[in-house]
C-alpha cells in the first residue's frame, strides 16, 4: 500500500512539473511584442596608431630655353624654400654666345694658319740671307707681311676674346630656386647642358612634350600620417565608414608639445581577406624647427561627424554564422526574416546599417504581452 502511494505521488508530481514547463512555454493569450526602430544620433571619435611617411614628392620641371651655367646643390642636401638651386643662361644669351665663339673659332684657326705660314717664311727667308741676297729680299718683303697679317690676326682674336668675356659678364642668369623646403632626392640635368622647349602646337601633354625634370624635391612640409586596421576590432572598421575624404583629423606625436590637425588624404579597402582599411592623413607641422621625421610613430584622434542612424535591441537580431538576421512584422501580421547589416553598438543597442526602415516594425523575442502592438 506505501509503495503504491508514492508511485502515484511521483506520477502527480510529474504531471504538475510539465503541466506548468507547458504553460511557461505557451502561456495561454500570449502575443508576440514588435517594436520600431530607435533614431540616435552618434558623435565619436575615431582613435588609431600609425606611422609618419613621406609628403608629397615635387618635381622641379622648368619651362626654359637655354644652358645650365651652375649646379648649386647636391643629392641628399636640405634645401630651404626660395633657395637657388640652378642657374641657367637664357636662349637669347646663348644664341649670340654660340655665334660669337663661332667667329672666334675660325679667327683662331685663320691665326693658326697665319702663324704657320710666318714661320715658314721666316725660315725661307733666313736660309736665302745665306746664299741668295736677292731672293733673301723678296723673301724679307714677304716676311713682313706675314708678320703685319699675324699681328692683325692676333688683334682680331683678342677682341672677340674681350666681346666675348663682356656678354658673358653682362648676363644675367636665371636662377631656379626651391618651391619648397625639403630634402634633394635626385638631380637629373649636368652643368653645360641645353634645354629646350617643348613642341608648344602639341594638344596632348604625353610626357615627351613636357620640360625635362631638372630635380625631385622630398617635401618636409608635408607628411603623411598612415594607419591600418587590419584584423582589429570590427567596431574601428565601421567607424571609418563614416569617415570621408577632406575631414579633419588631430596628429599626436609624444614628442612634441603640440598636435596638428590635418585632413584625410585616401581611405583605402585593403584585401577581402582582412577585411581592413588603409587611412591616410596629410598634415603639415606648424612648430617652428618640428623634429616631425619619416618613419616616426604617431597617433590620431579624428572627430566623426554626427550621424543620426537606426538602433535596435541586440536581443532582436540573431546571428548565424556569419549572417546577422531579424524577424519583422509583414504587412499580413506574418512573422518574415530579413537579413540586416551591423554597425557600431552603443550600449545595449545596434546600430542598423542596412536593412530596416524608421517604420519596420521588429521581433522583440524576449519579451511578450496580450495585445499585439
Amino acid at each position: 500500500m506505501w509503495n503504491h502511494y508514492h508511485l502515484y505521488l511521483c506520477v502527480f508530481c510529474l504531471g504538475v512539473i510539465w503541466f506548468l514547463g507547458g504553460c511557461a512555454e505557451n502561456p495561454k493569450n500570449e502575443a508576440r511584442v514588435f517594436v520600431l526602430p530607435e533614431e540616435m544620433t552618434v558623435s565619436d571619435t575615431l582613435e588609431m596608431t600609425g606611422v609618419i611617411r613621406a609628403g608629397k614628392m615635387l618635381e622641379i620641371r622648368p619651362n626654359l630655353a637655354g644652358q645650365m651655367l651652375e649646379i648649386l646643390v647636391y643629392e641628399k642636401d636640405f634645401v630651404q624654400k626660395g633657395q637657388v638651386l640652378f642657374q641657367i643662361l637664357p636662349q637669347e644669351f646663348v644664341i649670340v654666345s654660340d655665334s660669337l665663339n663661332q667667329i672666334l673659332q675660325k679667327a683662331k684657326n685663320q691665326l693658326s694658319v697665319i702663324k704657320k705660314t710666318s714661320e715658314q717664311v721666316k725660315n725661307q727667308w733666313l736660309e736665302a740671307k745665306k746664299s741668295t741676297p736677292t731672293k733673301a729680299s723678296d723673301l724679307g718683303n714677304l716676311y713682313q707681311a706675314k708678320a703685319q697679317e699675324l699681328q692683325k690676326a692676333r688683334f682680331e682674336v683678342v677682341q672677340l676674346e674681350d666681346n666675348l668675356r663682356i656678354l658673358e659678364e653682362n648676363s644675367t642668369p636665371i636662377e631656379i630656386t626651391a618651391p619648397t623646403s625639403g630634402v634633394i632626392q635626385k638631380i637629373y640635368v649636368t652643368e653645360n647642358e641645353r634645354f629646350s622647349k617643348p613642341d608648344s602646337v602639341s594638344s596632348k601633354l604625353e610626357p615627351s612634350n613636357l620640360p625635362k625634370v631638372w630635380a625631385e624635391i622630398q617635401d618636409v612640409q608635408q607628411f603623411v600620417f598612415e594607419a591600418k586596421t587590419e584584423n582589429v576590432n570590427s567596431e574601428v572598421n565601421l567607424k571609418i565608414n563614416w569617415l570621408s575624404k577632406g575631414d579633419s583629423a588631430k596628429i599626436l606625436l609624444s614628442f612634441e608639445k603640440e598636435s596638428y590637425w590635418g585632413t584625410i588624404e585616401q581611405i583605402i579597402s585593403l584585401s577581402e581577406k582582412s577585411k581592413g582599411y588603409q587611412v591616410q592623413i596629410q598634415f603639415a607641422p606648424t612648430t617652428p624647427n618640428s623634429k616631425t621625421r619619416v618613419g616616426m610613430t604617431a597617433n590620431t584622434q579624428i572627430p566623426i561627424r554626427p550621424q543620426t542612424t537606426l538602433f535596435l535591441p541586440m536581443t532582436c537580431v540573431e546571428r548565424i554564422g556569419e549572417t546577422t538576421q531579424i524577424y519583422i512584422k509583414s504587412s499580413d501580421n506574418q512573422l518574415e526574416k530579413r537579413l540586416v547589416e551591423l554597425g557600431i553598438q552603443q550600449g545595449n543597442q545596434v546600430e542598423i546599417r542596412k536593412g530596416i526602415t524608421k517604420q519596420t516594425q521588429v521581433l522583440h523575442p524576449y519579451q511578450t504581452t496580450n495585445n499585439l502592438n
